[in-house]
């Protein structure tokens, strides 16, 4: 198993900006192709109005619930 240990952590917190700008970026545009590169297939989140939603979300959902 290969470990971590190699990678700073300027490393890491340029490798996350980088993911979270482009699903930011990708929600905003309303482009589930784009924002579904960057999240796990097991996603699950919360949004403002509460619900949990688990996997990717959808065109309807992101047009839904936009930034």
């Amino acid at each position: 198993m290969d470990t971590a240990h190699d990678v700073s952590i300027r490393e890491w917190t340029e490798a996350i900006s980088a993911r979270l700008a482009a699903h930011c970026e990708a929600w905003k545009n309303q482009d589930p192709a784009s924002n579904n590169v960057v999240i796990a297939d097991d996603f699950t989140s919360f949004w403002p109005d509460g619900c949990r939603h688990g996997g990717k979300p959808t065109a309807q959902q992101i047009r839904l619930h936009r930034l």
